[in-house]
């Protein structure tokens, strides 16, 4: 996540803790298509502005969702690199509809010979089994990637591709779930996106770290407005609005 709040917000970079492991839950304000739409939009810019700049950076990446990008999809975060795919050929897009896919990539990793700096996986909710619990599957799934991750870094010398390994997966709350009952997960974060009245602004909370950011879609791109610490003993008032 680092690689687009850095960017975004350089002024607060020693502000944000630098996390190998991250699930970026998120929730819109109302089951309305266009609401969901909005925050889906907003989750696969920043996913994909993660990708473009690791790709900018020479790191492989290897972005997991359930269906091909489209154009729609191009949204810019104002402060990041230009989305340009001349130089996408360090990210490798994977298109893995469902669990049992999921399960089994993940669980061939270790016979790759080339492996990935950046792991993005989005649309964790669309993959897992509709016979299996969210709150389970989360915990289970990401407890899989997770060992993952750290047999990569631990198998990679220091000046190899893979050692340090970032995770980042994104992953749709329950409708009405309460923002500070996250479903339990195995990563080193949790980021919370939550859609406010204004249907156009959102904002973004760590689950362990004080501060929240604010964001706003206008003129078809991403802007970052405020960056708002908030004291460590007022946690749950950086959740956003619409989940708390």
């Amino acid at each position: 996540m680092e690689y687009v709040l850095t960017g975004a917000v350089p002024q607060e970079t020693s502000a944000i803790r630098i996390c190998p492991s991250s699930v970026l839950f998120w929730t819109a304000l109302s089951e309305n298509p266009r609401s969901s739409t909005c925050v889906t939009s907003v989750i696969t810019a920043l996913l994909l502005s993660i990708a473009n700049e690791a790709a900018i950076h020479q790191l492989r990446t290897v972005y997991i969702r359930p269906a091909p990008l489209h154009k729609p999809d191009f949204v810019h975060i104002h402060g990041t690199s230009r989305l340009d795919t001349s130089n996408w050929d360090n990210i490798h897009f994977i298109y893995i509809p469902d669990e049992a896919s999921l399960v089994r990539w993940f669980s061939r990793v270790h016979l790759s010979k080339r492996f990935a700096d950046v792991i993005v996986v989005e649309g964790l909710d669309i993959m897992v089994s509709p016979v299996h619990d969210l709150w389970t599957s989360v915990l289970r799934l990401t407890s899989l990637m997770e060992e993952t991750r750290r047999f990569i870094h631990n198998t990679t010398r220091p000046d190899d591709h893979g050692h340090d390994c970032r995770l980042i997966v994104s992953c749709r709350l329950p409708p009405n779930a309460d923002a500070r009952n996250i479903p339990t997960h195995s990563l080193a974060e949790a980021y919370v996106l939550g859609q406010t009245e204004n249907s156009e602004h959102f904002e973004l909370s760590p689950y362990t770290q004080p501060w929240k950011l604010t964001l706003e879609m206008k003129f078809s791109e991403l802007f970052w407005t405020d960056f708002l610490p908030v004291r460590p003993d007022f946690v749950d008032s950086a959740l956003p609005s619409s989940v708390s």
